[in-house]
């Protein structure tokens, strides 16, 4: 089985993003049955998306996992939904800030994502760890890749199954989480656990 698992670069006030830190380390410890393929995505708007099709069209991975900081909440997030526009005062790190800007023209309001996010959630909770299922992944360059990953899915007619989990900020001067990067990386493998059927194969190989 294929994973494609991204995370994202810092940007903004915060100095480090753990979302990137979990993908590197997943991709030097190995997920046991999993063929990997990782990437770190800009924080950038149109460039993430097209880099995140891009990455589908060249590995035709079964699963896509994504992961991004959401540096208000303090529990891990499944997001269920995907948004058509950008909207946020925030810049992204290419200086773009954006005001209901549609994502996809033609592309229905919203997506559901498309892994199994009851499993997944169970899962990390299982794991001792703080979880929710959210509603949807907020309007900016997080919602911008699930949005157009679905889309571009769906569009080409591809077999991956598409999910993405946001991680409190547990580093630095915006940290709210007292959780580790320890907690987030066994938070992932559950998540991919529950998305393979592994369960407890997706421990380092």
């Amino acid at each position: 089985m294929k994973l494609l698992l991204t995370g994202f670069e810092p940007f903004g006030d915060h100095s480090e993003n753990p979302s990137r830190l979990i993908v590197r380390r997943l991709a030097a410890e190995g997920v046991a049955g999993i063929e990997l393929f990782t990437e770190e995505l800009p924080t950038v708007f149109g460039e993430a998306g097209r880099k995140v099709e891009d990455l589908l069209d060249r590995h035709r991975p079964d699963l896509l996992l994504m992961l991004g900081v959401a540096g208000s909440r303090t529990v891990i997030s499944v997001e269920r939904i995907g948004l058509n526009f950008d909207d946020t005062a925030r810049p992204d790190n290419a200086g773009r800030a954006a005001e209901a800007k549609v994502i996809r023209e033609g592309g229905p309001l919203a997506r559901m994502a498309s892994l199994p996010l009851a499993p997944m959630r169970d899962a990390i909770a299982g794991a001792g760890l703080p979880v929710e299922i959210s509603n949807h992944a907020g309007t900016y360059v997080c919602n911008h890749v699930l949005y157009a990953a679905l889309h571009h899915v769906e569009e080409r007619g591809l077999a991956t199954r598409v999910g993405f989990l946001h991680v409190p900020q547990i580093l630095g001067a915006t940290a709210k989480s007292s959780l580790s990067l320890d907690d987030l990386v066994a938070a992932t493998r559950a998540a991919i656990g529950a998305a393979t059927g592994a369960g407890a194969q997706t421990r380092a190989a």
